[in-house]
């Protein structure tokens, strides 16, 4: 799925982990990576979250940095993402977590309309090309979702 990922954002040619890596970064002795997975009531794979802690100076605490979300597209618009991100955001709200952060591509025109549609505002620019959403916002989505979905880590 990483790569359906990156034939997405249009740079198939850069998703260039091993599996070896990926082993490593998400099995190792000690992970520095995490991935939440949302299945269809088939059993089928539907979507990804991948994240790690980031750490806040200002607030002492650790907080989630969603690196990637993907939800395959013929899965889109049946309350996957909204799921994985629920999961996540309730994730912080278990460990004390102040902040739940993400970026998106610029272009990326649907995941910015999908992120707001759950609350997440309006985004800071950090870099050229991304959109950074942070802070209180993201608790709006521990109401949980609109249909429940199984989600898995």
């Amino acid at each position: 799925m990483i790569r359906e990922l990156a034939r997405y954002e249009r740079l198939p040619d850069e998703a260039k982990a091993t599996d070896e890596q990926l082993h490593a970064a998400f099995f190792g002795e000690h992970p520095t990576v995490f991935c939440e997975l949302v299945e269809t009531e088939e059993g089928d794979v539907a979507g990804f979250a991948v994240w790690f802690l980031n750490y806040s100076t200002w607030t002492g605490t650790n907080g989630i940095y969603l690196e990637d979300l993907f939800v395959r597209p013929p899965f889109r618009g049946r309350g996957y993402g909204r799921a994985l991100l629920v999961r996540l955001a309730q994730e912080c709200v278990d460990r004390g977590y102040e902040r739940f952060q993400w970026s998106v591509l610029d272009w990326n025109t649907p995941s910015i309309d999908f992120y707001r549609s759950l609350g997440a505002g309006s985004p800071a620019t950090p870099s050229p090309g991304s959109r950074r959403h942070h802070g209180p916002r993201w608790r709006v989505l521990r109401t949980g979702p609109r249909r429940s979905r199984p989600v898995r880590r």
